[in-house]
């Protein structure tokens, strides 16, 4: 079973505040606004060919190998998702990893659910 990379981002808006989470993998694009619960699926935002599919790829290990953390014109086939999604936020790279093919949706989901949960189980103490 191949593995996919993925990238985990944060959208920063121009206050300086984290306005939303998204997860990219190739075919795949969800996002949770800050303090929502519901997580979007946005995959329709991309005509997903194999050479757009194949940079994207490239590009989240690349990020993934890096010590970058802004989204930059050196990732532009990300920069394009992430400004179609919040065109005046700063994308900031969070963690990449691997995922199956198979569960991609399943496990990248639980992942976006995840990064709000440390920040409520604070404000419940």
């Amino acid at each position: 079973m191949a593995a996919l990379p993925f990238g985990q981002f944060s959208l920063v808006d121009l206050r300086g505040e984290n306005s939303g989470a998204v997860i990219i993998a190739p075919e795949l694009i969800l996002l949770r606004r800050t303090g929502s619960g519901a997580i979007h699926d946005l995959s329709y935002l991309v005509v997903w060919s194999e050479p757009r599919t194949a940079a994207l790829m490239r590009e989240l290990q690349a990020l993934a190998g890096s010590e970058r953390q802004v989204v930059d014109g050196s990732t532009p086939e990300l920069r394009q998702v992430l400004a179609s999604i919040e065109p005046k936020a700063t994308a900031v790279f969070r963690s990449g990893g691997n995922c199956s093919r198979i569960f991609r949706r399943r496990q990248l989901k639980a992942a976006l659910q995840a990064v709000d949960a440390p920040r409520q189980s604070q404000r419940a103490s």
